[in-house]
């Protein structure tokens, strides 16, 4: 029987990578596929400037892409490179840098707010366990959003650059799955957001866990240790625990307000290495 099944196994693996390779991969994910750009700013078709993206303002689908500028408050998306005038300092990595903008939009009644994103269908490498990408410095993060199939990837800053925050999600959940992953800019905390995005990669590395949920676990632990301790004390010591307790206070206190100052200095340095460190969302300020 297990001759049998071995085979058949094998051939159920090869067939399911076969389907793998046939659906394709993420591609353009540093933005540096962009070909026939005009050599002023305006706007080109979005297979020219971001080939494999697509492009959408609010929920419509756009066709093009402004080249070499930046929107200055309406809904927008744009390619800026290194030899864009004013903002070849705001490209992240490589020659080109996308820029979603979140803004007004002229054209509807009362001047309404529309969100920028670009999308992209197809399958997750296999080995994938966590996303990274790029944010500039000026970027708005707690306005920037990153789904795959509508369902939310959350995100945390993980290492900065010169102009640029390195971040991070897990999705190893959608491993050698085909879908849509989208990033999107919205305008939440204000009617003009920008997001300069760059450096998208799949990695076979999982995020680590955060700072200060390690640090909260540590507390959570450190707390039900002495809990459990105390139970476990004969009934002679707890006599000696009260008129410890009358004298000096209660130990449980001691150990609260220990843990409190080690969080407390730990957080600042957090906040401090990842420059207003926040969980899935917060602003990022350049210092």
């Amino acid at each position: 029987m297990k001759l049998r099944i071995q085979p058949c196994m094998c051939l159920l693996a090869m067939a399911i990578a076969s389907a793998a390779r046939a659906q394709g991969s993420f591609q353009n994910l540093g933005f540096e596929a962009a070909h026939d750009l005009p050599t002023q700013n305006g706007f080109v078709p979005a297979s020219n400037a971001m080939p494999g993206w697509t492009v959408l303002l609010g929920t419509n689908q756009f066709p093009d892409v402004f080249c070499s500028g930046v929107s200055a408050g309406s809904a927008l998306v744009s390619l800026i490179g290194r030899n864009t005038s004013g903002w070849s300092n705001s490209v992240i990595s490589g020659n080109y840098t996308a820029v979603l903008v979140a803004g007004v939009d002229l054209s509807y009644p009362h001047d309404s707010l529309f969100s920028a994103a670009i999308s992209q269908t197809s399958l997750v490498p296999v080995s994938s366990q966590s996303l990274r990408f790029r944010l500039g410095s000026y970027s708005s993060a707690s306005d920037f959003l990153v789904t795959f199939n509508g369902q939310t990837i959350p995100f945390f800053p993980l290492a900065t650059g010169p102009n640029y925050t390195t971040y991070g999600g897990d999705i190893s959940a959608f491993a050698a799955t085909t879908g849509e992953l989208r990033f999107t800019e919205r305008p939440i905390s204000r009617f003009f957001t920008v997001a300069y995005l760059d450096g998208i990669q799949f990695s076979p590395e999982a995020i680590p866990e955060p700072p200060a949920f390690r640090l909260i676990s540590f507390l959570a632990l450190g707390f039900c240790i002495q809990r459990f301790r105390r139970r476990l004390a004969v009934p002679g010591q707890a006599v000696e625990r009260a008129s410890t307790r009358r004298q000096g206070g209660s130990s449980r206190t001691h150990f609260v307000s220990l843990m409190t100052a080690i969080f407390a200095d730990a957080a600042f340095a957090s906040t401090t290495s990842t420059r207003n460190f926040h969980w899935a969302f917060g602003s990022i300020t350049p210092t």
